[in-house]
């Protein structure tokens, strides 16, 4: 009985240690007190109890992963949750505390439309915590223009919708990544942009098979995949990049791919 009121006791823990994640320290200032209690009971009950106690006691490890930020929603009055992609690990979402004037100077500020490297720990909640950050490309300029912003959200959309978690497809976060840069030119051919990455979502989950093509098919796919990963861009008129385009969506609506 009195172990089973430690591991109750452990996991209220937890969910404190998730809360001062969250909200900070002074929020729950009972957290140290706790631990110091959780000792002193562990000591007197035994190696099975304190062995017990001190497995939830010792912090999570902390990984970390490069992130394309491709949405950003505000969480109660102090934190923000980041969902975008990741070349290792798929679609995520973090909860991170909004940063102080210190940090921001250190930092920077999260936005979506750019590229951070994310150091985060695992808690018993659903959605990692990310402690420590540092943004390692700035996209943002897509917005200034109505156009290359809103086909970054089109893209923002697709990633979201159709990548899974823990499954990684680094050759489109590259293609995303390209777009991005790409899009903030306001000379671009959005449709030129958009077939590339689609091209690519299909190609890497294995939705792209060179035999259900023609040859002519398949050497313009390898062209764009390569245009895609940051090569050149063909020098097309607009009228054969929208039918490229059409050619590219009617397979993604066709391996039943939401939000194109």
């Amino acid at each position: 009985m009195v172990e089973n009121f430690l591991r109750q006791y452990a996991d209220v823990l937890d969910a404190q240690r998730d809360n001062i994640d969250r909200f900070g320290s002074m929020v729950v200032p009972s957290f140290s007190m706790n631990l110091r209690e959780l000792g002193v009971l562990a000591n007197d009950l035994g190696p099975a109890a304190a062995f017990e106690i001190s497995r939830r006691m010792i912090p999570p490890p902390t990984n970390s992963t490069d992130l394309l930020i491709l949405r950003k929603t505000p969480y109660m009055e102090n934190g923000e949750i980041i969902n975008g992609i990741s070349p290792e690990h798929g679609r995520m979402s973090f909860f991170v505390r909004v940063p102080t004037a210190r940090s921001q100077r250190r930092n920077g500020i999260l936005d979506i439309f750019q590229e951070a490297h994310i150091e985060y720990r695992n808690t018993s909640r659903e959605m990692p915590y990310g402690q420590n950050y540092s943004v390692i490309g700035d996209y943002t300029a897509v917005a200034r223009s109505v156009s290359g912003f809103e086909n970054a959200c089109v893209l923002s959309r697709f990633a979201l919708a159709n990548m899974l978690p823990q499954v990684p497809l680094p050759a489109f976060y590259n293609a995303i990544r390209v777009a991005l840069i790409r899009l903030q030119d306001a000379k671009v051919i959005p449709a030129g942009i958009l077939t590339g990455v689609g091209l690519t979502f299909l190609n890497e989950s294995g939705l792209l098979s060179p035999m259900e093509m023609t040859p002519r098919e398949a050497a313009q796919c390898q062209i764009l995949l390569t245009m895609a990963s940051g090569g050149d861009i063909p020098v097309l008129e607009i009228g054969v990049w929208n039918a490229l385009w059409e050619w590219t969506r009617a397979r993604l609506l066709a391996a039943d791919c939401k939000d194109i």
